[in-house]
């Protein structure tokens, strides 16, 4: 999706849900070397929203364990962004650009940030942790996540990039470099 034209193309799938499209910002990003369009939308009523473009082509097993967990923890009052669903009742759009989701853009008084006194910022911050801590010790289904066997992945990638590196040099040489001395 390279352009807004595009976004709307995708927005139209959340048009009953939403109302009218009245502005849409791209964001271009580039994690991992991979080229990123965040849209940010807002629309004829003022409310903003996120369309965002899923990496990696996830399962929707996942997505959909995301969306559960993420809808429990707004029912415990926990501030999050709940993906919308579309007006079909689906979680997200699929096409040739990648997987999309739209996400609300969570409201903040950003008039009274600079003005608020550390220590409230800090013991709000630990109430929010606190109740995030609790509504996810008490979740009760199963959370879908990615893993990663991380001996095997050090083994297969770190392993040969660092012996390609330090062959043929000595001890002494590699911690020169790195500035360590010997004792």
């Amino acid at each position: 999706m390279k352009n807004r034209q595009s976004a709307g193309e995708v927005l139209r799938f959340w048009r009953a849900r939403i109302g009218a499209v009245e502005k849409v910002e791209a964001t271009h990003e580039k994690p991992a070397g991979l080229q990123v369009t965040t849209f940010f939308v807002t629309t004829a009523q003022g409310n903003r929203f996120v369309l965002k473009n899923v990496l990696g082509k996830p399962n929707a097993l996942r997505l959909d364990s995301e969306y559960r967990l993420l809808q429990y923890l707004h029912d415990w009052g926990t501030p999050v962004a709940v993906p919308v669903l579309t007006d079909e009742g689906q979680l997200f759009i699929e096409n040739e650009h990648g997987i999309y989701l739209l996400y609300p853009i969570l409201p903040t008084d950003e008039a009274d940030a600079p003005h608020v006194e550390p220590r409230i910022v800090y013991a709000n911050l630990g109430y929010a942790l606190a109740k995030l801590h609790q509504a996810l010790a008490l979740y009760p289904q199963h959370i879908e996540s990615w893993t990663m066997n991380l001996p095997q992945t050090i083994a297969a990638e770190a392993v040969p990039q660092i012996q390609s590196i330090i062959e043929g040099r000595s001890l002494a040489e590699i911690q020169s470099h790195h500035g360590h001395t010997s004792r």
